[in-house]
C-alpha cells in the first residue's frame, strides 16, 4: 500500500452471465455454478471473492457508476480501508465509465486488475476518448482467417459445445493430457508431439483445436484420447 492506501487489486465482473441464450444469475449459472475449484454458489460477488482471500472488499456498484458525482464515489471507497475494490459491469456505458475510473486512478507504480477482456474493452474507451490513441472503440471483425490454431484447457460445458463445433465445421480435435504437459518427465515429449500433429493438421490446410477436457464431467481425457 502507498499513497492513499489504495488497494492492490481491482476486478471487473458481473452478477449475471448468459449460456445457451438465456442470462442467468450466477449462482444458478449452469456453467460457472458447477466450476470444478471456486463453484458459484453464490451471488454476491464480494461474498463469494470473499470466501477465497483475507483481503478486505468494497464494491463499486452500477448506482454509484451511474452518479453525477461518481468521480467523488471511487475516490471515497478508494480512501477506505479495502484491500480489493470490485466494479460491477452490467452494460456498455457503465463499462465505458469504469475504463474512465480505472485509468483516473491509476497508480505510479501500477496495479493488479483481475477480469476478463471487460478490462481491455474499458480502457481502450478511456484512451480513445481522452485522446491517447487514434480511432474509435468499435471493434469491427478482423475478418475470416485461412486456418488457426486453438488451445483449450477449460472444462467448461460451453467451451465443450464450441469444440464440437469447430470439429463440424472442419477443425481437427487433439486431445492432450494436461497430466504429461505439466510431469516435468514427460512435458518435453507430450508439447513435441502435440506440435508435431498439429503443424501436420496446419500443412494439410485445415484448422486445429487442442483440448485437455471436454465439459465438466471430463477434466482429464481418456488415455485413448492421448496424443
Amino acid at each position: 500500500m502507498s499513497g492513499r492506501g489504495w488497494p492492490a487489486s481491482r476486478f471487473i465482473s458481473a452478477s449475471a452471465a448468459s449460456a445457451g441464450g438465456a442470462v442467468h444469475r450466477i449462482d444458478r449459472h449452469p456453467v460457472m455454478s458447477r466450476h470444478p475449484v471456486t463453484p458459484m454458489d453464490e451471488s454476491d460477488l464480494c461474498l463469494h471473492l470473499g470466501k477465497q482471500t483475507g483481503k478486505t472488499i468494497a464494491l463499486a456498484d452500477m448506482v454509484t457508476l451511474c452518479r453525477d458525482d461518481v468521480d467523488a464515489q471511487i475516490d471515497r471507497l478508494l480512501d477506505g480501508n479495502a484491500e480489493v475494490l470490485l466494479y460491477d459491469v452490467p452494460d456498455p456505458e457503465v463499462q465505458r465509465q469504469v475504463g474512465h475510473q480505472l485509468w483516473r486512478t491509476r497508480r505510479p507504480g501500477g496495479q493488479f486488475m483481475v477480469g476478463s477482456s471487460g478490462i481491455e474493452y474499458a480502457l481502450i474507451q478511456a484512451w480513445t476518448e481522452s485522446g491517447m490513441i487514434p480511432g474509435t472503440a468499435e471493434y469491427a471483425s478482423p475478418g475470416a482467417a485461412e486456418r488457426i490454431a486453438v488451445v483449450s484447457g477449460s472444462c467448461s460445458e460451453i467451451t465443450a459445445g464450441q469444440i464440437a463445433w469447430a470439429e463440424r465445421n472442419g477443425f481437427v480435435a487433439i486431445a492432450l493430457d494436461a497430466r504429461d504437459i505439466a510431469d516435468p518427465q514427460q512435458s518435453d515429449r507430450a508439447k513435441q508431439a502435440a506440435v508435431e500433429r498439429g503443424c501436420e493438421v496446419l500443412h494439410q490446410g485445415k484448422s486445429v483445436v487442442f483440448y485437455t477436457a471436454r465439459g465438466p464431467e471430463s477434466n482429464l481425457v481418456a488415455p485413448e484420447e492421448r496424443s
